[in-house]
């Protein structure tokens, strides 16, 4: 009887024991299952630190600029500053807009889509990271598996100067972004969350825009940006190509530069220039100077057993220069004239001049007032009002200041304010519309001829052609000019009167 109460509670402390330890492992998985996941470090004090920046819960990727702009009321987030990247046209960024506050830094594409979120202070990472941090903790935090942009490599993207700022970027990819923390002498000095590689957020505008001499050309999409360079001078441009074998030097591609003025070049062409054979040739005309291409003198790799591959892609870049000589076009006068003659007070412009600049005119009032931009959704995913033909901006023309800097490339600044106030611009749902314009010309500006100038002085022109139409009956038309400071010639009427 003893024996067998022994064997009773012995069997009731088992159960007790196996039921108390069923429940514990309930609890802790029920813990670890709201826990997050903390990566060890080295030390104690790091493996507590693993909160995350406030802002990464306040702000999330591809937010639009208005949604910002009410968490950051909301949040009593005192903006100090707002750019929009106009600096330098050719980068992949132009036309950006940065939102700086003194906690974070706010950076949104041509969309006004949020698509990096950036911080160069105390403010934690995701896993712990900080400013000041030694970059072995990102292997520790993350990971071996990441992108790491070298100096050299970080000198050829133009995010730095020179090799000698021992800079480094760590970039790993996370779910649908990418971490970036920014190191000099391998201590963390900025980080942030990002939609795009850094490789990506560096290239290179295949569209190179000279305000300088005052051309743009479009290079080709096969032309990988590490493959070239562009170096500005003050009257020439040189493009190189940049081997793959460093051990070896870079070679010439091409060269624009000016020859000289339209009148001294028609003196040399009409006195058996045309018959000389120069290495070079005529591309265009800006403000009136003649732009000029040249090609290398010499075949730099050939024959060179440690240049054979780099030869082989030099000669494929080069079947590609006719295409980029044939995409040559002026801007319409950027004060190239004063800059290399500053007794001139305003550059000239000459009846040929002037049809180049109402060609130029109906190109970008057509651009903005039929097309909608340049870099455009179809007509179906834009149109606004069907009723009444309304279509919304593309993204590289979505606010007024878009519109307003296009245009005054080629018009004068009262009558783009004019332009782009009237009811062809509307508001609608926060975002700018248009009504199409797609009248077309009867007349023949191939076989315009000058009749008269009817104004001529320093800084207002006005120039009388006689026109053809269909039926080849003269009409005259006057193009107006009026010079403005800083800028260059533009046409004071809107292009209806000269279609």
């Amino acid at each position: 009887m003893k024996r067998l109460l022994i064997l009773l509670l012995l069997s009731c402390m088992l159960i007790f024991i196996g039921g108390c330890k069923a429940r514990s492992d309930h609890d802790t998985q029920d813990k670890s299952a709201n826990a997050k996941t903390v990566i060890s470090t080295e030390t104690p004090e790091q493996i507590n630190d693993v909160t995350e920046s406030k802002y990464l819960a306040l702000f999330r990727l591809d937010m639009t600029l208005e949604e910002v702009m009410t968490i950051l009321e909301e949040n009593d987030i005192e903006i100090i500053n707002e750019i929009e990247n106009t600096r330098d046209f050719n980068a992949w960024d132009w036309g950006n807009k940065d939102i700086w506050t003194e906690e974070v830094s706010l950076t949104f594409d041509k969309d006004l889509l949020l698509y990096a979120i950036s911080f160069d202070n105390d403010e934690p990472a995701p896993k712990g990271i900080k400013v000041g941090d030694d970059t072995e903790r990102l292997e520790k935090a993350y990971g071996q598996n990441y992108k790491l942009y070298d100096p050299e490599e970080l000198v050829r993207l133009g995010y730095i100067d020179s090799e000698d700022v021992n800079t480094e970027v760590y970039e790993f990819s996370i779910d649908d972004y990418y971490f970036q923390a920014s190191a000099t002498n391998h201590k963390i000095d900025s980080w942030g969350i990002t939609k795009y590689k850094l490789s990506e957020t560096m290239k290179k505008n295949k569209r190179y825009l000279n305000d300088q001499i005052g051309f743009e050309i479009e290079f080709p999409e096969s032309w990988d940006d590490s493959k070239y360079e562009v170096v500005e001078d003050f009257d020439v441009i040189k493009v190189y190509y940049l081997p793959q074998n460093r051990d070896i030097e870079k070679a010439t591609l091409f060269e624009l530069y000016i020859y000289g003025t339209v009148e001294e070049w028609d003196v040399w062409w009409d006195n058996g220039g045309e018959e000389e054979g120069l290495p070079f040739s005529k591309v265009g005309i800006c403000n009136g100077m003649v732009i000029v291409a040249s090609g290398p003198t010499e075949a730099i790799y050939q024959g060179r057993e440690e240049a054979a591959v780099d030869a082989r892609k030099y000669d494929e870049m080069m079947k590609d220069l006719g295409k980029i000589f044939d995409s040559f076009k002026p801007l319409s006068g950027q004060g190239m004239d004063r800059d290399m003659d500053p007794q001139a007070e305003v550059p000239p412009l000459t009846d040929e001049i002037a049809l180049q600049l109402r060609d130029e005119a109906i190109d970008v009032y057509f651009t903005v007032f039929s097309a909608g931009g340049n870099e455009c959704a179809s007509f179906d995913e834009r149109l606004a009002d069907e009723e009444f033909f309304q279509y919304y901006f593309c993204k590289d023309l979505n606010s007024r200041e878009k519109i307003s800097e296009y245009l005054e490339r080629i018009f004068t600044e009262s009558l783009v304010q004019e332009m782009v106030e009237s009811s062809v611009v509307e508001a609608q749902d926060g975002r700018l519309v248009y009504t199409i314009y797609e009248v077309g010309s009867l007349l023949n500006w191939d076989e315009a001829k000058l009749a008269e100038i009817s104004v001529n002085e320093t800084d207002r022109k006005e120039f009388v052609f006689r026109v053809p139409d269909v039926d080849e009956v003269m009409e005259s038309i006057t193009l107006r000019f009026l010079y403005e400071e800083n800028k260059g010639w533009r046409l004071k009427d809107h292009p209806v009167g000269y279609l």
